[in-house]
């Protein structure tokens, strides 16, 4: 099914499932994107991709599906400045990495002098460089959504002794040079110098890889150039890995058949040609570890060949041999660093260090004539290059089986069941009625899959290659934008076995020469010796932890961000376990271990994140009774968005369902609060642990944030204005209200600077200043030098910062800590750190009370002013811990009642004055702030906001507003043109004689015909906006029943927007004669735009 929908205003068709991203690139409309990559789950991590959908509200195109009707613009001045802001906050560096993805955003840049600190890393196959790194999460997203391995930490990836399988697949998406493989050119180069004989053998991959660096297209097959290269470099032999193959297939079928009529192993018996595959066994399934084949991968039987036969009938000292092994695979250099294989290859090349050589050695590669490989082992047959794919071994093994036993060529039959992409491909193959039960598993991820169902067991011989589509996508190819692009790689693989005379390994005659002359019979004493190996567990203190988790409790996280991780973690420092991604997890595991916890965040229009979407389904399609289980669910997500933490909720509801029995009512923590909800999951934690009985956990300050002290005396005349906003000017400030009554209500006009201007549904962002006697006050109590200039280090660029790279303490302070809110829990762990044996119990009492009690009863009426002028006498923060704890002044919001149509540089807001605190007798921060600044300049910024006039002016418009939501309205009834559609406006006000100045002004409206119907009720004698409309359903029925009106709402939050949803749809169904669902169908066409606060 298609739908129509218009981008940049042309109208074009796509499949219903088309992301908005697809939908763009697919007609060549450029839209930016960083953290996204074809072969990825989207997370909207970036912000880059944002797009504006009809006319109001904005979304990523990466996550947003198109839909019937829908609107796209890509390209709208505002669409531009909030995807350069986003640049801007997501690239924290001076100097951004060079890649060509950096350089196709660059004209989003604003630069700024970041340090990072997270720690450098290497293993024998990669190697992470934090200064290249620019925090899109690419990396944590492969290794935990896709290989479902989860080795990698968002804030300070790692990957030695932990669950690292060293696929490289990491590297493949890095769009920068922070991960890598761990380079081997230079060992080469010195055995070049020092004279060494230098062997080269390559495998099936990088023939059909290697071309593409050299502008061929994908999938070129390059064998007879890359041999010609080679020899140009100094390696005087060239062997096919083919042709170890070849030799691989003859010993690992011959192992099957010996223990399926032996009984000389367990079964099934898994390939072990892939180290990658063989380090996941070895860290996270011993057990499967005597299922291994003990036969060598095709480089290594190269390896060891070279050294002995290959040696011997030449007479060369095997000393003098440097065997370099030219592969598709990080991992591969792992492998040669085994302790059971050391020796047999010397060096490991991937194809990109290969191309990097090529191009050091100045080597024209247009101009390179071709070259053959070596005699001796040089000639294989098909079934030894169809090795790099997926399936490939599998097949090659079969046709095996199928001369070994009937005695015969293959002929025309053919086993091609085990090709494609599918990720667990299975299939009985009958022999002259010997059935063999195989399967595939491409990917890391499909292997995981069947050893967690158990169904593995069903089977004999089972192929894994640890990445998706085998060896040709393997982490030391050439990157693709997409691993799609593979698919032609796999193409000429399977075009060369195609050409091939030979397709069996047996019948090739130089390995029939090798066994005949050197090894003797298949499995004989001397090819096992040379050709056969063994594993062993692989022991760290982080895998010992995962093993021992395996009978604990499950504590599983669903993450794009790495929010949720960070809390999964913690909760299972808490219970002694290890967390893990939920698509590792398996309902027989909750089964088998009783309690399960889980954090997960909520995506796009209310999905589950992907690497939790087979858990969920799994779960969904169970028919176990989980009446055994204990779960707990904490969502993560942002009040922001309408889809708030459903995904926590819908997974809390499933388990329900299935009688799983809650230890806790589901949590929704809101992760764009003040903290990223931090004091809110401390406190859920402490429940959790209270119900679980177990020691809650001790949770620190994470430092995002630091300083460094400078000397720089023009910010202390000439302070740098925030980050993304400019100042602005309060050129008139006039009160509403009448005197007596409450609340107060004032409005101002504010000049805007020379280059900003607004249009009409804009909205003003004010970031407001704390009071200059209580930032001295503060200053004073924590001893802090005011005109101290810093230069500022951020160290988690996902947090939203308006801090300048430059400030003084006094203006860090004055603009940027919020010192007349309420206080934080991360605050007062910052004091707990550094607190005296006094101050630490009292401050562990607060953090020890899961019911916020400290809030009403403690510390009931305090700012954080006054929190850290009382709690001082205890211990005082450095800085850096402050600025990481502090709650940071937020801007405040403010829709525009004035049009564009006057003046495009002067911007009206209203402002309601707000009293908090017990006995209301505090004032808020902002609107206190702007009553003393009349005359003076103040930090704004111009933003999108939900309304924009209708594009077709003859549109009929609804109009609700309450109290100060009135501003939204002011602004488009301003911007009437004279043959503007009807207006019908409902204005709802808390008390009608605090607003009679605002109501005379929407009755001149009406007076001058700006307004057609008007409906003003106050909430003080018994009036409702529901009221009102629920009285006048025929009015609004007549407005609505025009297929282009258009409905705006602005007001307080809460359930208002839901109930003039359904008072409009039995308005459809009462006045419009229509049934339930044709009214929901008809109302959900036309736009309903809402702005909505919290008083």
């Amino acid at each position: 099914m298609s739908v129509t929908v218009t981008i940049n205003g042309k109208n074009h068709s796509f499949p219903k499932d088309t992301t908005i991203l697809d939908a763009c690139r697919k007609i060549g409309v450029f839209i930016p994107t960083l953290c996204y990559h074809d072969d990825l789950p989207a997370s909207g991590k970036c912000g880059l991709c944002v797009v504006k959908i009809n006319g109001s509200s904005f979304a990523y195109a990466c996550m947003q599906r198109v839909s019937q009707g829908m609107i796209i613009d890509t390209n709208s001045p505002d669409v531009l400045a909030k995807s350069r802001r986003a640049y801007s906050n997501f690239i924290d560096m001076s100097v951004p990495p060079k890649s060509k993805d950096i350089e196709d955003l660059n004209r989003y840049l604003f630069p700024r002098n970041t340090v990072r600190t997270r720690d450098p890393d290497r293993t024998n196959s990669l190697e992470f460089n934090p200064s290249e790194c620019i925090d899109c999460g690419r990396c944590t997203r492969m290794c935990s959504d896709i290989q479902n391995i989860g080795a990698l930490n968002y804030l300070n990836p790692r990957i030695r002794n932990n669950e690292c399988i060293s696929c490289g697949q990491c590297i493949m998406v890095c769009p920068t040079k922070a991960l890598t493989e761990t380079s081997s050119i230079s060992s080469v180069l010195r055995a070049v110098a020092s004279k060494k004989i230098m062997v080269l053998q390559t495998a099936p991959s990088v023939r059909v890889s290697l071309g593409e660096a050299f502008c061929s297209p994908v999938g070129s097959i390059v064998t007879g150039k890359m041999v010609k290269a080679a020899r140009e470099m100094g390696f005087q032999y060239v062997f096919d890995t083919n042709f170890g193959a070849d030799v691989t297939v003859v010993e690992e079928a011959t192992e099957l058949l010996d223990r399926l009529e032996n009984k000389t192993g367990p079964l099934p018996m898994f390939t072990s040609c892939c180290p990658s595959w063989v380090n996941y066994v070895e860290r996270l399934h011993t057990e499967l570890i005597p299922n291994l084949s003990t036969t060598k991968s095709p480089h290594m039987i190269v390896g060891r060949l070279v050294k002995t036969y290959f040696a011997n009938s030449l007479n060369i000292n095997p000393n003098k041999i440097f065997l370099v092994s030219l592969m598709p695979c990080v991992s591969k250099k792992d492998e040669i660093k085994r302790m059971q294989l050391i020796g047999d290859v010397d060096a490991v090349l991937t194809t990109r260090e290969f191309i990097q050589m090529i191009n050091m050695h100045g080597i024209e590669w247009s101009s390179l004539k071709k070259s053959e490989f070596d005699d001796l082992m040089g000639e294989c047959t098909g079934a030894g290059a169809i090795f790099g794919v997926s399936g490939g071994v599998a097949e090659a093994s079969v046709r095996f089986l199928h001369h070994k036993i009937t005695g015969n060529k293959l002929g025309p039959i053919e086993y091609t069941q085990f090709r494609g992409l599918k990720s667990i491909k299975t299939a009985t193959i009958d022999i002259n009625s010997n059935k063999f039960n195989i399967a595939v598993c491409n990917g890391i991820s499909a292997a995981n899959e069947l050893i967690e169902s158990d169904k593995y067991r069903n089977f004999q011989f089972i192929e894994v290659m640890a990445c998706p589509g085998g060896c040709v996508n393997g982490g030391g190819q050439p990157k693709l934008n997409s691993r799609k692009l593979g698919t032609e790689r796999m193409k000429s693989i399977l075009s060369i076995d195609q050409k091939k005379d030979l397709k069996t390994s047996a019948e090739n005659p130089k390995v029939q020469k090798l066994y005949s002359t050197f090894l003797g019979d298949y499995g004989s004493h001397k090819a096992h010796e040379l050709l056969h190996t063994h594993f062993e567990p692989q022991e760290t203190a982080v895998l010992a932890q995962r093993k021992r988790s395996q009978s604990m409790p499950i504590v599983g996280y669903g993450s794009t961000s790495g929010t949720s991780m960070r809390y999964g973690r913690i909760v299972a420092s808490c219970m002694g376990t290890t967390s893990a991604p939920m698509n590792t997890l398996s309902v027989k595991q909750l089964i088998a271990r009783k309690t399960a916890v889980f954090i997960i965040s909520t995506i796009g229009d209310g999905e589950f994140p992907n690497n939790s979407r087979k858990f969920i389904e799994e779960i969904r399609n169970s028919m176990e009774e989980l009446s055994m289980v204990r779960f707990a669910v904490c969502g993560l997500g942002s009040t922001n968005y309408k889809h708030f933490c459903v995904a926590g909720s819908q997974l809390s509801m499933l388990l329900e369902q299935h009688l799983a029995v809650p230890i806790l009512p589901f949590k929704a923590i809101d992760t764009s609060a003040n903290d990223k909800g931090e004091g809110a999951f401390e406190s859920w934690c402490h429940s959790l642990c209270s119900a679980l009985k177990l020691k809650p956990p001790k949770i620190g300050i994470h430092l995002y944030f630091s300083f460094v002290k400078i000397d720089d005396d023009s910010i202390l005349k000439n302070p740098l204005r925030p980050l993304t906003f400019e100042y602005a000017s309060i050129q008139k400030s006039e009160y509403l209200t009448e005197d007596g009554y409450s609340p107060e209500i004032n409005r101002y006009s504010i000049k805007l600077p020379k280059g900003l201007s607004f249009s009409i549904g804009e909205q003003l962002l004010i970031l407001p200043q704390n009071p200059e006697n209580i930032v001295k006050e503060v200053l004073d109590s924590l001893k802090l030098n005011p005109n101290q200039a810093l230069r500022l280090i951020t160290n988690d660029n996902t947090l939203e910062n308006y801090v300048p790279e430059r400030v003084t303490t006094y203006y860090l302070f004055k603009q940027y800590l919020d010192l007349c809110g309420t206080p934080n829990r991360p605050i007062i762990r910052a004091f707990l750190e550094v607190a005296n044996k006094e101050g630490s119990e009292l401050l562990e009492k607060l953090l020890a009370d899961v019911n916020k009690e400290y809030i009403t009863k403690y510390m009931g009426d305090i700012s954080t002013a006054e929190f850290i002028k009382e709690h001082v006498k205890y211990g005082i923060p450095s800085l850096d811990l402050l600025m990481s704890s502090c709650p940071h002044m937020k801007p405040r919001t403010y829709s525009v009642a004035s049009s564009p149509i006057a003046d495009r540089r002067v911007v009206s807001i209203i402002v309601e004055k707000i009293k908090f605190g017990i006995d209301n007798k505090r004032n808020g921060l902002c609107s206190s702030y702007l009553q003393s600044v009349e005359g003076k300049t103040i930090p704004v910024c111009v933003v999108p906001g939900g309304f924009e006039y209708p594009i077709d002016i003859s549109s009929p418009i609804i109009m609700i507003a309450y109290g100060s939501g009135i501003a939204s309205m002011m602004g488009l009834i301003q911007n009437q043109a004279k043959n503007s559609g009807p207006v019908m406006l409902i204005y709802g006000v808390p008390k009608e004689e605090a607003f009679v100045k605002l109501i005379k002004e929407i009755e001149d409206y009406k007076a001058h015909d700006q307004i057609t119907d008007l409906l003003i009720t106050s909430y003080d004698k018994g009036g409702t906006i529901q009221k009102a409309m629920e009285e006048n359903l025929a009015l609004l029925w007549k407005y609505w029943q025009d297929d282009k009106a258009i409905l705006y709402y602005s007001g307080m939050a809460g359930s208002m927007p839901d109930d003039i949803k359904k008072i409009m749809l039995n308005a459809t169904i009462n006045e419009g004669g229509l049934s339930m669902e044709e009214a929901m169908v008809y109302n959900n066409r036309h736009p309903f735009n809402v702005e909505t606060f919290v008083s």
